[in-house]
């Protein structure tokens, strides 16, 4: 039986109207409508078609009332029926009827629930009426969308798509004359279609025009320049003019004042806007005025390959296409079952037959895969053939990989890719299946287009495949190759191989017969290849090889051969590096402890040739085979001596060739790679890849054998002996064990303790028996840590910090805890003393610390934190005292400063007592303070009221001071300043009775009197020339605003006002204008006032000219004449060009 005489449909017919495709008409694209009738009767209305078709209806009426319907967003890879199901639901939506009288609705038998919501939809729409629109906005392109959106939306009712044109005509159907200009036109053998896009030169359509409206124009040519001009062409449009236009004036002309009942369709949204957020950003706004501007009537669907969620690009569409309808590849599989797939009920049983027959082959197809045969894939075995259930996935994947960028639309469906391949084994036996390599001849002018493809590969693999025999079978083994790339490279966690297996399963397509002999020849065919370096192998796949993968190839040979010769520094180091790092590894989860209290240890690994720090932490000094010689190493190790705090690992040279071979290739490969640079072609990206892998299969190996010689390392201890514990990390840690007792001798036997920190707690709490939390009852200063401490401090100070370092390092190594609680208790107890007010484990690096000889009682620090109580310092019972001693001198050297120093103060006070108590140091400079308490007190109390003293005083002294500075020379200001002098040069600031004010208070009243002197004569003098101002005649011709605007001008509009000033007062008028200033001011009255005129005049007589007299020296008569006669000849001259002379 032939695989043809299986299927309901003939294979080698065309089962295909639509060649698999369903498009949404383009622009000047008419719609067969067999293939529409067709379409409809294929329309499988389950699983994701049937519930994304009942979300979109359902969401329409539930939003019916509402403002704003939501908008849909169907998604899906390509091939996936997105296009198919929006298509088939416009036509549903109007129920389309057909010439034959079919309607959409009877042609498709659709399941009940749809039925139903089309029964309620269709009450609204004979209220309303019914519009589907649908279209790509590519289709019609224009740099603005909306305007784009309008082309589709007039196509869809027939009216011109062009927005100018459109407005023309509905003009003519405002005016009434649609019809008339129509008949007139037809009758005269033209077409009103042709014509209207023809507007702007079109005679024809002027003349029908003015036929029918004779007084729009004097003739054709006038009234095409108002076409010109009423209709002129736009390509974009606003927003609001875009919604009226839709509301006022394209839907009343076919719905009145309805709204109708109105489905969008934009397919390929996704496509049009590719990677371009200014696109996004329009295609939502787009939706949110068609989703909220038109009474919640019309209902947008727009179309994608990937969900809104999947790129940047498209989440800026989400808060307008808030409902979504994602397509899988389940249903379209449904689909093609039913259709081109369907077999014969009475060919099923034989072809299940056959199939059980051949379930070993097809289990092991691709088996360990996400592609492999599951239990579950028994279900539909039958209906898949010839398509093997791996093939089915396989294919999908690919068909993934080539849309990968979800915009391309270029991709035959599946069902059209499937068609095409039932065509091949038609004629063919049952249990001829398709082999899975075949979707590469059906994709590869599709992968050439998405730039997978390269042109040179394309051309290899064909150019194999059309010579037949075994040169055919190698272009389908190249042809698998590939393709498993595309998925390995794309698809991650598949399981698949691009291996011999691999490439065999992709390439069975018979069941008949045993597969053995057919992979054995594949095998064999791959190995040729590989020798032709036609293939790469990496590891146990292959990959394509190219002539830039030559070059690649060319390239690592020649640092290959390079290093070999002349690379060993590099070598030796990367060894050395990876060595190093897998001691790391190896080591990183060793602890190391001494004592009962289980005191961690850090260590080391040193790697480098001088001797390592061993104050600290614990050594491993590594000693490497390849550059030492063990006996020697061996003997400088016994020289050390059994008490060096050192462990040693000797790595022998072992292994050497192979390790050297894996860093060469590993070298080699990372140089290749840099000297290529950045891949600019496909090829290039492949053959780097294939390079950076083969790099990492020797970073494996390499890793390997460094595991495998670090494993013969010799561990051993300062002195000789071997450590051989067990294994290599076992041996170090023995190894680290014994030598914290050798570095750190001083630990165990003096602070071994477990609960110091709980020491350290209580002692800060104040606790005098703190140190019974590591069982010890005895003295504090008699404890071996704080035996250790004071002995380190002897008679100087030291800083915490110092005190820290020299403990916490070998031999000591104690821990931080136990330092700082001996302290803290030494400190509580008086053995020591700090400058910490307050000391917490954080300020102890900083502190500084002194023995004390001295011990304070109860009584004394009572007496002391009085006296610093007395002066205003806070001093806290549980508080060191001490750093408080600062502040209370301190505060003693600030009273001395502020009640003595500059006249007239007193002289400065000797305060060499403050700074002898300050050297001192603890609790010797209290009892120091203690002794000269009294003496202490009485002086702060002194020059405390004193300092109160001269802050009071010093201001007034500083103003005499700036009055004597304005006083002028007259004999009853002199006395005073002899006064004010003598103040400063016998620093008698703190004199009783107050000697400062009775002079201030002299000084001022004689300035005063002085000052309003001035002022007197000042306006004395202003009165006098302000009078003969106002009685000037060209002065009384101004306005009052004129008036006041020149006195202003020249500071004139008022008098210095006398009155009595204090001190401060008459200061501040003093610098504002001195004595001398007032001088000068006077002279200048005069002057201002003169100005004045003459701007009066300038105002008033503004023909005037001025005149200033000449001066000259006369010593007779006859001069005084000729002076006269001068002086008659100019001002003759000047009466005669103006109206009067002012003379100046």
């Amino acid at each position: 039986m032939k695989n043809k005489e299986l299927f309901t449909l003939n294979p080698e017919q065309v089962n295909l109207k639509n060649d698999g495709v369903a498009k949404i008409r383009a622009i000047n694209e008419s719609e067969d409508l067999s293939i529409v009738e067709y379409e409809l009767k294929t329309f499988v209305c389950e699983g994701e078609y049937h519930e994304g078709l009942k979300k979109i209806l359902e969401f329409y009426l539930q939003n019916y009332h509402s403002t704003e319907q939501p908008a849909f967003w169907v998604s899906g890879f390509y091939g996936s029926g997105k296009s198919h199901l929006v298509k088939m639901a416009s036509y549903l939506w109007n129920d389309f009827e057909f010439p034959n009288g079919k309607t959409a609705r009877s042609i498709k038998p659709l399941p009940q629930d749809i039925k139903d919501l089309f029964v309620e939809i269709d009450r609204k729409q004979k209220i309303q009426g019914k519009l589907s629109i649908a279209g790509t906005l590519r289709d019609f392109p224009s740099k603005d969308i909306r305007y784009s959106f309008l082309q589709i939306f007039l196509n869809s009712l027939g009216l011109p798509q062009q927005y100018h044109h459109f407005k023309f005509v509905h003009w003519l159907k405002k005016e009434g004359i649609y019809n008339g200009v129509q008949a007139i036109l037809e009758a005269n053998g033209k077409n009103l279609k042709t014509e209207i896009e023809r507007i702007f030169v079109s005679t024809a359509l002027a003349k029908a025009v003015l036929e029918m409206k004779p007084e729009m124009a004097d003739n054709e040519a006038k009234l095409l320049e108002l076409f010109r001009a009423q209709f002129a062409r736009i390509e974009t449009i606003g927003r609001e003019d875009f919604v009226k236009t839709i509301r006022e004036e394209i839907l009343p002309l076919s719905f009145g004042d309805k709204i109708p009942c109105t489905l969008i369709i934009l397919d390929e949204v996704q496509q049009f806007i590719g990677n371009d957020a200014s696109l996004a950003f329009d295609v939502q706004l787009l939706a949110e005025d068609l989703c909220s501007r038109f009474d919640g009537k019309f209902l947008l669907v727009g179309t994608g390959q990937n969900a809104l969620t999947d790129t940047p690009n498209l989440q800026r569409l989400m808060a307008r296409f808030r409902v979504s309808v994602q397509l899988t590849n389940t249903d379209i599989q449904t689909v093609i079952r039913k259709t081109i797939l369907e077999k014969k009920p009475t060919a099923i049983a034989s072809l299940n037959t056959k199939l059980d027959a051949s379930s070993g082959e097809i289990s092991r197809n691709l088996e360990g895969t996400v592609f492999g045969y599951l239990t579950e894939d028994k279900n539909t075995l039958v209906a898949d053939y010839p398509l093997l259930p791996s093939t089915r996935k396989f294919w999908y994947r690919v068909l993934q990989v080539v849309d990968v960028a979800g915009t391309s639309g270029q991709l035959r469906n599946q069902l059209r890719l499937i068609d095409d391949s039932l065509k091949t084994i038609a004629e063919k036996e049952v249990g001829s299946v398709v082999p899975a390599d075949f979707i590469f001849t059906q994709t590869r002018a599709d992968l050439i287009q998405a730039g997978l493809l390269l042109n040179d590969t394309s051309n290899l693999i064909q150019g194999k495949k059309a010579k037949g025999g075994d040169v055919e079978i190698e272009g389908r083994i190249l042809s698998a190759v590939f393709l498993l790339d595309q998925i390995t490279s794309n698809i991650p966690d598949t399981g698949i191989k691009s291996n011999d297996n691999t490439i065999a399963d992709l390439l069975i397509d018979n069941l008949n017969v045993n597969s053995d002999a057919f992979r054995t020849k594949v095998k064999g065919l791959v190995k040729k290849l590989v020798d032709e370096k036609v293939l790469m192998p990496i590891n146990d796949e292959y990959k394509l090889q190219t002539k830039i993968g030559a070059e690649w190839e060319q390239e690592f040979t020649k640092h290959y051969i390079k290093l070999i010769n002349s690379g060993d520094d590099q070598i030796q180091s990367l060894r050395r590096e990876k060595m190093v790092a897998h001691f790391k590894d190896k080591t990183r989860g060793i602890i190391v402890t001494q004592g009962t209290s289980r005191m961690v240890r850090d260590f080391e690994l040193w790697e480098k040739d001088t001797m390592p720090n061993t104050e600290h932490k614990l050594n491993l000094w590594i000693r490497d085979g390849w550059f030492e010689n063990e006996t020697t190493v061996e003997n400088e190790i016994r020289a050390a001596g059994n008490n060096a705090p050192l462990a040693y690992a000797f790595v022998k040279k072992f292994r050497d060739p192979e390790i050297r071979t894996e860093i060469i290739k590993f070298l080699a490969a990372g140089l290749a790679i840099n000297a290529m640079g950045l891949p600019s072609t496909p090829e290039g990206e492949q053959a780097k890849k294939s390079m950076e892998t083969r790099q990492s299969l020797a970073k494996t190996a390499i890793q390997d054998l460094i595991e495998k010689i670090c494993d013969e390392t010799i561990v051993f201890l300062a002195g000789g002996n071997k450590v051989q514990s067990g294994t290599f990390k076992d041996n170090i840690q023995d190894a680290l064990n014994s030598i914290a007792d050798r570095q750190f001798p001083e630990y165990k036997s003096k602070a071994d303790f477990s609960n110091w920190g709980q020491a350290l707690t209580r002692a800060l709490a104040g606790n005098p028996d703190a140190l019974n939390a590591i069982n010890y009852t005895g003295d504090v200063d008699k404890h071996p840590v704080a035996s250790e401490i004071l002995r380190f401090m002897g008679n100087s100070s030291k800083t915490g910090k110092e005190i820290r370092n020299q403990f916490m390092k070998a031999p000591y190594g104690w821990p931080q805890d136990a330092i700082d609680a001996l302290l803290i208790m030494l400190k509580n107890m008086q053995h020591i003393s700090t400058n910490e007010t307050d000391l917490k484990v954080a300020k102890i690096n900083q502190a500084s610390f002194k023995k004390e000889i001295h011990i304070l009682g109860a009584k004394e620090k009572i007496a002391i934190r009085k006296l610093f109580q007395d002066a205003g310092i806070t001093c806290p019972p549980n508080h060191e005292i001490f750093p408080y001693s600062n502040e209370y001198l301190d505060k003693l050297k600030t009273l001395a400063e502020q009640v003595s120093g500059d006249a007239p103060r007193p002289e400065p006070f000797n305060i060499n007592f403050i700074k002898e108590i300050e050297n001192k140091e603890g609790n010797e400079r209290l009892l120091d303070i203690l002794q000269q308490k009294d003496d202490l007190q009485v002086k702060f109390t002194d020059w405390s009221a004193k300092a109160k003293l001269v802050g009071a005083r010093e201001p007034l002294w500083i103003l005499l001071v700036e009055l004597n500075s304005h006083a002028p020379d007259e004999p009853e200001m002199e006395q005073l300043k002899i006064e004010t002098t003598a103040i400063k040069d016998y620093r008698l600031l703190l004199q009783e009775p107050d000697l400062i004010q009775p002079i201030l208070t002299a000084i001022t009243d004689k300035l005063l009197a002085i000052l309003n002197k001035r002022k007197e004569q000042y306006n004395t003098l202003y009165d006098l020339r302000m009078a003969d101002l106002l009685a000037n005649e060209y002065f009384k011709k101004l306005t009052p605003e004129q008036k006041h605007t020149i006195l202003a001008k020249h500071q004139l509009l008022v008098k210095p006002e006398i009155k009595a000033l204090d001190a401060h007062a008459l200061l501040n008028q003093l610098q504002k204008a001195s004595l001398y200033t007032w001088d000068t001011k006077i002279a200048a009255l005069p002057g201002q006032f003169q100005s004045v005129l003459e701007d009066a005049i300038l105002l008033s007589a503004p023909q005037a000219k001025t005149y200033s007299l000449p001066r000259k020296t006369i010593s007779c008569l006859a001069e005084i004449d000729s002076y006269i006669a001068e002086l008659k000849t100019e001002l003759e001259t000047l009466l005669k060009e103006s109206s009067s002379i002012i003379l100046k």
